[in-house]
């Protein structure tokens, strides 16, 4: 959304505003050393998915690393983000370093009009969760390993559109937000081979 960025101290300190232009944004994200927001910015005129970055105790907002959205850092000067191939829609989550040396792929979807938009890495590191679309429809999550060994498997109902996901700290159990149920709820499946257990049900 054409949304502002702000961060607050907890538990009390008051939101400050970090940025203050129109374009449209969406998951912001700590640095390791925390003196940096990134997030992504999306442009629809050129299709264009690009990350920009502000420093948490204000200044200028500006543009980073370009096709790349939804990042977050794995380790210091590490990244992993989704990335558009080909100069069309299909989009692939990629691992590389902060100045995109040492780049590989770690998920690609295999519709060329799949776009493996966020992702979550799991605490001990290897595995991810992928929130992916195919021909402009949101799916299932995808469970994947980070070293990209393999295209992974379907994780959480899969009957249903999956638009969130996280790991527990303990990297014990997936939670999801998936529509399955006709409403979009909270679900919840042990890792790597539980079933998937809905936990909400009320608005």
């Amino acid at each position: 959304t054409p949304g502002q960025i702000y961060v607050k101290v907890l538990p009390a300190g008051e939101p400050v505003q970090l940025t203050r232009d129109a374009t449209l944004k969406m998951a912001p994200a700590f640095s390791p050393d925390a003196t940096r927001i990134a997030y992504t910015v999306m442009t629809p005129s050129s299709i264009s998915w690009d990350t920009w970055v502000v420093p948490v105790l204000g200044g200028e907002a500006r543009p980073w690393l370009p096709n790349a959205s939804g990042l977050r850092w794995t380790g210091p000067q590490r990244l992993l983000f989704s990335e558009i191939k080909d100069g069309g829609i299909h989009m692939a989550l990629v691992a590389a370093t902060e100045s995109r040396s040492d780049s590989r792929d770690v998920y690609i979807p295999e519709s060329i009009r799949g776009m493996a938009h966020q992702s979550h890495l799991s605490p001990d590191g290897r595995s991810v969760i992928a929130i992916e679309m195919d021909n402009g429809g949101l799916g299932p999550c995808r469970l994947v390993p980070f070293e990209g060994s393999s295209r992974g498997k379907l994780v959480g109902p899969e009957n249903g559109q999956c638009t969130h996901a996280v790991w527990a700290p303990d990297g014990r159990t997936m939670y999801f937000t998936s529509n399955a149920s006709g409403s979009f709820q909270i679900w919840r499946q042990s890792f790597p081979d539980g079933r998937p257990e809905q936990l909400t049900f009320g608005p």
